[in-house]
């Protein structure tokens, strides 16, 4: 898993990098590419709140969550919560479109294929 951090108004330390990659660490069990690249963007606002934005971005999605708490640790696992009701709700819709589709369905049961075609009538 590839993250990369970026602090704007916030000092770097290594405390909070290893707390959010700790967190990133349960995408792994929604995302089956290791390879995807994650992004996290932590930055203070004026009203010394704390923004964290993470972008994820694989090949079949891309997906965006924000999150804005006067606690650091508060905000970082908001933002990554939202970001796996997201990847939740990418899944089932991908499902979804593969069970309506009728070209995705793999089985062909109760269609009668003599019937069809009807193989056994003579011209």
């Amino acid at each position: 898993m590839k993250v990369k951090f970026m602090f704007q108004g916030l000092d770097h330390t290594q405390a909070i990098e290893d707390h959010i990659t700790k967190k990133l660490s349960k995408l792994d069990e929604f995302i089956a590419s290791e390879s995807s690249p994650r992004n996290v963007t932590v930055h203070v606002k004026k009203d010394a709140q704390i923004n964290i934005e993470l972008n994820l971005v694989t090949r079949s999605m891309h997906l965006d969550a924000h999150s804005s708490e006067y606690d650091l640790y508060a905000a970082a696992d908001e933002a990554i919560a939202k970001l796996i009701t997201q990847i939740k709700r990418h899944k089932e819709k991908t499902l979804d479109l593969r069970k309506s589709n009728p070209l995705h369905k793999r089985s062909f049961d109760g269609i009668n294929t003599q019937e069809a075609y009807d193989i056994t009538a003579e011209d």
